[in-house]
């Protein structure tokens, strides 16, 4: 089974919203703070942002593998003193997605 596991990780900014997963142009499910995400899809490339109210990230390109597991992380970008107007003065930056990290 091909397959996008999506993590956000628990951060005071946004805490209790839900940003809205939005894969291939379409909307298809919502993560909360702390949660991960499962999402079955066809190998191949596919594109994916992540939304909270006009703030949305720009599309983020991954490649999903026949059988394999494609894992993201996503979350706010501001867990700050900043985080109190930079979604007026940049609303694409608010929030992010990149390839997970494992230590």
């Amino acid at each position: 089974m091909s397959s996008l596991s999506l993590v956000r990780g628990i951060e005071p900014t946004n805490y209790f919203r839900k940003y809205i997963v939005i894969i291939d142009g379409c909307a298809v499910g919502e993560i909360s703070s702390g949660e991960t995400k499962h999402f079955e899809l066809e190998p191949g490339e596919h594109s994916i942002q992540i939304r909270i109210d006009w703030c949305k990230t720009v599309p983020f390109s991954f490649e999903v593998m026949k059988d394999k597991n494609t894992r993201l992380v996503c979350g706010a970008n501001y867990n700050d003193w900043r985080c109190s107007f930079m979604w007026m003065i940049k609303p694409s930056n608010w929030v992010y997605i990149s390839e997970f990290q494992s230590y």
